[in-house]
């Protein structure tokens, strides 16, 4: 049985406990994940089997201490799912987690100094049992999604393969994420593959609040 990932604001169910912040220690309040408290988004997500449904995600002051590295975490109002990032000199890592809970891992979901065509590959689990590839698709780019334009968009689509028994990696999963400068994330489109058949997901931005 292969391992899969499940990865950060769409899926990842990760949880431990929190740690107190350390007050010697400032998070960098960034860009295209602002981590600042009291910032949220509430967004609606059409997949092809529940017509439409919302997802109001919203910053906590908490800091959490996850291999050996501080992250923010980011809460699913009305759930216990809980979400974990950080920044690290213009790249944003999140924390995924095996199905079968007994791993985690850092994954760097985003980078900011790219171009279109820019790719990047992550081989996760002491036997590699997970790839990730990670492709920049657009870079400053203007459109509306959902009833507002955004602009200075970063769209990444990242490919999750899962090992065989014969070494080889098949598709399991595949996602596509628009990260709008100042606001975060505004639309993800994600595709899992489930014996032949493709789930689809559609989650676009409906309101948000950033605290400066």
């Amino acid at each position: 049985m292969y391992w899969l990932l499940v990865a950060g604001l769409c899926l990842s169910m990760y949880s431990c406990s929190d740690d107190e912040p350390d007050p010697q220690e400032e998070i960098e309040v960034v860009d295209y994940a602002p981590y600042t408290a009291e910032n949220f988004w509430i967004y609606q997500i059409i997949t092809d089997e529940i017509d439409t449904s919302s997802k109001f995600m919203y910053m906590t002051p908490n800091d959490s201490m996850i291999l050996g590295k501080s992250y923010r975490i980011m809460q699913e109002n009305g759930t216990n799912n809980r979400f974990f990032q950080r920044v690290e000199d213009g790249h944003y890592y999140e924390v995924l987690e095996t199905l079968d809970m007994t791993e985690h891992y850092e994954s760097n979901f985003l980078r900011t100094e790219v171009q279109v065509g820019d790719s990047w590959e992550e081989v996760l689990g002491d036997a590699g049992h997970t790839r990730l590839l990670h492709e920049v698709l657009a870079v400053d780019e203007e459109r509306f999604v959902g009833s507002e334009y955004f602009r200075e968009m970063i769209r990444i689509k990242t490919t999750y393969e899962a090992r065989q028994e014969d070494g080889s990696f098949v598709q399991v999963y595949e996602s596509e994420r628009s990260y709008s400068k100042g606001i975060g994330l505004v639309e993800s489109i994600d595709i899992a593959f489930v014996a032949g058949v493709e789930i689809r997901a559609v989650q676009t931005i409906e309101e948000y609040a950033i605290v400066d």
